[in-house]
C-alpha cells in the first residue's frame, strides 16, 4: 500500500514538473526574465527530493520483490513505469 501512495505522489509531481517544462515562455522585461530564472532554480532544488523518492521507491520494490510479489493489486505503477517517466523528464 505504501508504494501505491509514494509511487502515486511521484507519478503526479513528475507531470507537473513535465508540463511546466513544456510550457512556453515568453518574457517581456528583464524582470520576468529573473523571475523565471528563481523559479527554475527552485526546480532543480526540487528534484534532489524526486531523486530521494525514486530511491525510496526502488527500495520498496526490493522489498516487495522479495516476497515474490509480482504485481501491487493498488498501482499499476511500477518501478519501471516510473524510471522512464523520471528519465524523460525534460
Amino acid at each position: 500500500m505504501e508504494f501505491a501512495h509514494k509511487a502515486s505522489a511521484f507519478n503526479n509531481w513528475c507531470e507537473n514538473a513535465e508540463e511546466d517544462l513544456s510550457e512556453p515562455v515568453h518574457c517581456v522585461s528583464l524582470n520576468e526574465i529573473r523571475q523565471l530564472q528563481k523559479e527554475h532554480e527552485a526546480f532543480l532544488a526540487s528534484m534532489v527530493g524526486a531523486q530521494e523518492d525514486f530511491n525510496y521507491l526502488l527500495a520498496l520494490d526490493q522489498q516487495i520483490k522479495a516476497l515474490n510479489v509480482s504485481s501491487s493489486p493498488y498501482t499499476w505503477l511500477t518501478v519501471d513505469v516510473l524510471g522512464r517517466i523520471w528519465k524523460h523528464l525534460p
